[in-house]
């Protein structure tokens, strides 16, 4: 929804509104809700019947993109910071995308908005022409979770190739969703679930192994205004908030934010959180004397968890019980939940939960009813040493504001960004001798004994043992190492082998600083690796500049 003045002094409203029936790629009515959701249909053959059910219901009619545009594209390996630095032997509770190997392992990654999130279980990663994530086993898989009305994505087709991106979903109610990406009972086939329905059967073998890509997340597009037209709002209506009433997997209450627990909340010291890769959002928070709170703009939230109704009580505050008016569920799985049974006022509200006295309260993520939402939730606001995620529920700022016509936000008419300069990357090795594929464990602040050298990372993404580009174009690549006896060299798309960026050589006994320079034309998902050969290095340096 758009509120504009026109011409004549007049405030006017343009809207795009969404049809009430998603459409999916299986353009079927007869969809179920099977072992997913129950036995209630999740079909219609019009576009027109109004849904009322706190999950999607889909026509029989094909895709229509009429209504959407593309919020935003994430490469998979964009869903992590190289494990918190915290290297292999921390994958326990820190593993996420960009540190996959071809092995199996539990995933989970939530990015600074507190929803968009990966969680994989038992998946692996693919260096081959193309990086994907994979399924290792039969009904193993990512769940990706996203606020938006459409999920797109590329993946590993039938002949081990990149696929063309395939729309899977359209049209979905506004707010958070969960997709559900699975190998079948082959492995080699792949199912997709969103919020619980099955849209597409493992019998059709349209991504191989659960592969993926890249995802893009789609959401209503901006209505058409004049182009002398003064902008004065521009946000997202909620879909109707429904709260779920079952507790089968991988469901979202209707018209909700979702927010992970590992961003955001606050918890007093008894907490802890734990990595679990075949939940959304991919972590649980538990621990008896628990307290989570969380500011929010709200008429009501969703706790979810694992025995809702003896494990954990509502509260407004710090000591404003709300749970004699709570609708809950005890089901002994993380996809129980305790809600509100009428909506408060709206307003800014201190709610969350505590653990019930006595019990080990263990939950999974909140969903937070709002009326209305920010509709650049996927805009990134630029700073020197970071594109910061902007999401929440912050509708207002000036940051957020569309004012033309295109789509252009106040920021992106009026801000002077001259300051921030051309540099994308700057990453550092502090102490320790390091062989073999360098592991950078500096990424943020200072580096130790220089005031003026700063770490950061910009349209290059952190992926433990490499670096991996996310804006095409021509770089400038800068290393440099203290070492002795030994070859250095920075390799592009492998990890070894004779083709390579940079090579240098110190042949002495001393430690000396050798560095190299090198320009190269990085297309998206081009990987940087940097080798260190015949000896060990301290203190290495890495940085790269636009061109």
């Amino acid at each position: 929804m758009v509120k504009w003045i026109d011409t004549d002094g007049e405030i006017q409203t343009s809207v795009n509104m969404m049809p009430p029936n998603a459409r999916s790629i299986a353009n079927s009515a007869s969809l179920t809700n099977g072992t997913e959701k129950g036995d209630d249909s999740a079909g219609t053959s019009s576009a027109a019947v109004a849904n009322n059910t706190f999950y999607p219901t889909f026509t029989d009619q094909a895709i229509d993109h009429s209504q959407a545009e593309v919020a935003r594209n994430f490469q998979t390996t964009e869903f992590g910071n190289g494990a918190a630095n915290g290297g292999t032997g921390a994958s326990g509770n820190k593993a996420d995308a960009s540190m996959l190997k071809d092995v199996s392992d539990n995933i989970a990654y939530v990015m600074d908005d507190g929803l968009t999130s990966i969680a994989g279980y038992e998946v692996g990663r693919s260096e081959g022409s193309h990086v994907y994530i994979y399924a290792q086993d039969a009904s193993r898989g990512c769940f990706f979770t996203f606020i938006g009305t459409g999920f797109t994505m590329t993946g590993r087709n039938t002949s081990s190739a990149e696929s063309a991106p395939i729309s899977i979903v359209q049209n979905l109610p506004y707010g958070t969703h969960i997709v559900k990406i699975y190998a079948g009972g082959t492995h080699a086939n792949t199912t997709f679930v969103v919020d619980g329905i099955e849209v597409y059967p493992e019998s059709n073998a349209l991504i191989r192994y659960g592969g993926v890509i890249q995802v893009t997340f789609h959401q209503p597009k901006m209505p058409p205004i004049p182009e002398d037209a003064v902008v004065i709002a521009d946000y997202m209506l909620m879909a109707d908030f429904v709260p779920l009433s079952s507790t089968s997997y991988g469901l979202v209450s209707k018209g909700t934010r979702g927010l992970g627990l590992s961003r955001d909340v606050a918890c007093n010291t008894a907490g802890t959180l734990d990595l679990s890769g075949a939940e959304p959002y991919g972590f649980n928070l538990y621990g008896t004397n628990m307290t989570v709170r969380l500011p929010m703009f709200a008429t009501n939230y969703v706790q979810r968890g694992y025995q809702s109704d003896t494990r954990t009580e509502l509260y407004r505050d710090a000591s404003t019980s709300l749970d004699s008016s709570a609708t809950k569920d005890n089901t002994a799985t993380m996809e129980s939940y305790a809600h509100l049974t009428s909506d408060i006022v709206l307003g800014l509200h201190n709610l969350g939960w505590n653990a019930a006295s006595g019990s080990n309260a263990n939950s999974s993520r909140i969903e937070i009813v709002s009326p209305i939402h920010t509709s650049s939730h996927y805009q990134t606001f630029e700073t020197p040493f970071l594109y910061e995620l902007v999401g929440g529920d912050r509708n207002m700022e000036q940051t957020n504001l569309v004012v033309t016509p295109d789509g252009k936000t106040w920021d992106e008419v009026t801000r002077d960004t001259s300051y921030i300069g051309n540099g994308v990357l700057s990453g550092n090795v502090e102490g320790g001798g390091q062989s073999g594929i360098v592991i950078l464990d500096e990424w943020r602040g200072t580096h130790a004994g220089s005031s003026s050298r700063v770490s950061y990372n910009k349209d290059w993404a952190i992926a433990y043992d490499r670096v991996i580009c996310l804006v095409e174009g021509q770089y400038e690549v800068n290393v440099g190492t203290l070492n002795n006896d030994q070859h250095q060299k920075v390799r592009v798309n492998a990890n070894s082998g004779t083709q390579y960026l940079i090579q240098n050589h110190n042949a002495g006994s001393d430690n000396i600083t050798i560095s190299g320079v090198a320009t190269h034309y990085f297309e998206k998902g081009d990987y940087i690796t940097i080798e260190v050969m015949g000896g060990s290095s301290n203190y290495n340096t890495f940085e790269i500049k636009r061109v």
